[in-house]
Formats: C-alpha cells, sequence, structure tokens
C-alpha cells in the first residue's frame, strides 16, 4: 500500500503516540509494584524492630500486646497500599482513554470533542474488589506473622528465627506475599486500563472509519500459549477475539485482554494488551517471531519461533 507524504507523518505520529502511552502503562504497573515492595519491606523491618525489642527470654513475651501491636502496624500498611493501588486504578483508566485519544489526536484525527462521556460503572466495581483484594494480602499477611511469632512464643523457634520467617513471607523479593500483591496490581491495572481503552474505542470507531483493534502479546517468557498464538490478531472494534483453549476448536470469546467476561484463567498476571489499529496506513500485518533470548528461556516457544509472523493477522 502506497502512502502519501501525509499519510505516512500520520501514521507514524499515531505509532509514536501509542507506543509513549504503553510506556505510561508499563511506568504505572511498575511504580506500584515497587511501591509495594518497599512498603512490604517496611512492614517487614517494623516488626523485627518489635520482635527485637521484647526480652531475650521468650517466655517473658506478652503474646497480647505484641499481636496488638503488629495489627496496627498491618492495618497502616494495607490503609496505604489500598491508596496507592486506588489511585494507580484511576491513572490506568485514565491512561486507557489516552490509548485511543492521544494517537488519534497525533496523527490529526480530532474526534474526542465529539465522543460521550466514559462510563466508570467497571472502574467503580474494580476499585471496590481491589480493596477487598489488598484486604485479604493484610490478612493473610497477618496470619504468617502470627504463626511465626506463635513458635517463638512457644519455644520452637528463636527470636532471630522469627525475625527471619517475618523477612521471608513480607520482605524478601520472592516473598509470597508480595507475589499476590504484584498479582493485585498486573491483572487490576491491567483491567482498568482495557477495559477504559475498549470503551473508547467502540465510540471512536463510530466516527473514524477503518478503526479496529489488535492483540499484542506481552512478551514475557512463561506466557500462555493461546495468549501468544493471538498476537497480530486483528478485529472489528465492537467485535470479540477468539481466544484459542486446550480443546480443538473451542475458542473463549475475549473482548479484549483481561476482559472481565472472560474465565480468571485467562486475565489474571496477563501482560497483553488490545492497540487501535487503523488498516488504511499499512500497518503490518501479524505477529512478533519470537526472539533468540524468549527460545533459549523457554524451550517450549522454540516450535513456534517465526510462526507468529509467519500466519498473518
Amino acid at each position: 500500500m502506497k502512502l502519501t507524504p501525509e499519510e505516512r507523518a500520520a501514521r507514524n505520529a499515531f505509532q509514536a503516540a501509542l507506543r509513549q502511552n504503553l510506556r505510561q502503562r508499563a511506568q504505572l504497573i511498575l511504580g506500584v509494584q515497587a511501591s509495594a515492595l518497599q512498603q512490604l519491606q517496611g512492614l517487614a523491618g517494623a516488626i523485627a524492630v518489635l520482635l527485637a525489642e521484647q526480652p531475650t527470654d521468650w517466655r517473658q513475651w506478652q503474646l497480647t500486646t505484641i499481636q496488638a501491636q503488629v495489627q496496627a502496624l498491618i492495618d497502616g500498611l494495607q490503609g496505604t497500599l489500598t491508596s496507592a493501588v486506588d489511585q494507580a486504578l484511576v491513572d490506568a483508566w485514565a491512561t486507557g482513554v489516552a490509548s485511543v485519544d492521544a494517537p488519534l489526536a497525533a496523527a490529526d484525527v480530532n474526534v474526542q470533542i465529539f465522543l460521550p462521556q466514559m462510563d466508570a460503572t467497571v472502574l467503580t466495581a474494580l476499585r471496590s474488589f481491589t480493596a477487598g483484594r489488598i484486604k485479604d494480602l493484610a490478612a493473610g499477611a497477618d496470619a504468617a506473622i502470627d504463626q511465626a511469632i506463635h513458635l517463638a512464643v512457644l519455644g520452637a523457634q528463636t527470636p532471630g528465627e522469627t525475625m527471619k520467617a517475618v523477612q521471608a513471607a513480607l520482605g524478601a523479593k520472592d516473598a509470597p506475599t508480595l507475589a499476590r500483591a504484584r498479582k493485585i496490581v498486573v491483572t487490576s491495572m491491567g483491567e482498568a486500563y482495557a477495559v477504559a481503552s475498549q470503551q473508547r474505542l467502540v465510540a471512536a470507531a463510530e466516527r473514524v472509519p477503518g478503526m479496529q483493534k489488535q492483540w499484542r502479546r506481552s512478551g514475557k517468557i512463561h506466557s500462555r500459549w493461546s495468549h501468544d498464538a493471538m498476537d497480530g490478531k486483528v478485529v472489528d472494534a465492537d467485535k470479540p477475539f477468539l481466544v484459542p483453549t486446550k480443546g480443538l476448536g473451542v475458542f473463549v470469546k475475549m473482548m479484549h485482554p483481561h476482559d472481565p467476561k472472560a474465565p480468571a484463567s485467562e486475565i489474571i498476571n496477563c501482560g497483553c494488551i488490545a492497540r487501535p489499529w487503523l488498516n488504511r496506513w499499512g500497518l503490518p500485518p501479524g505477529g512478533t517471531p519470537f526472539s533468540d533470548r524468549e527460545v533459549a528461556l523457554n524451550p517450549m516457544k522454540a516450535a513456534g519461533k517465526g510462526w507468529l509472523a509467519g500466519r498473518g493477522a
């Protein structure tokens, strides 16, 4: 497809704005993950200080007092983490809207003033649901810490071992509580961004001829094979993607990655995105082939190396 200089400039501006939007999305998610790590490490440190202040003879520990102090620390964590993630969800929603508005504006396709106001019903529900998940996260952390302290009080482990157990549960980079926090952040923020982007895309498609959407894989080393297989697929803005499952010829209909109506197995920790697509600019079809690094770190991808780009959109 031969483009005029003006069309080529519009296409390049569109793609540049979209890349910038995706960088903003990634920065939001990474920022909240870093904040969660910092807060959990801070909690582990505060509890370590609390335990270090106890008598060296574990038989003199006042369990009720220690538990109350730990609970106050965890309540503080729950409040600050909930606040940080809640604001990040609002920002992710706005970034999802901008994933359509900004590229179109960069290409001088200014339709924003004609588009209806966004329906934030899903965002409101997601904020409430995520706050509940963080509450559960805090409860799980409390249970892990309580168990460690009980073992110390019973003489089953030393105070030093107890502090190490608390650090392993909360502050270490591979701590289970941190892994849960990461999962909450990636899943919830991905959903906020995706739902907002889909709403805006459908509205824009009514005024922008040829507006579609394209599924792009996350690039994770250990990704879902079905999502890798979707890379490069293009459908109309108001149509679902047909995501393959293990059953032959069986598909899951998803309006976009992180579709809240899809099974949890298709959503949790997913890093895929759906981006605006305008075929009239001759954007390259198909997916991105697996890199040598991806294949080296996950040999299961070897069979698909080159396949994604070669099968077309």
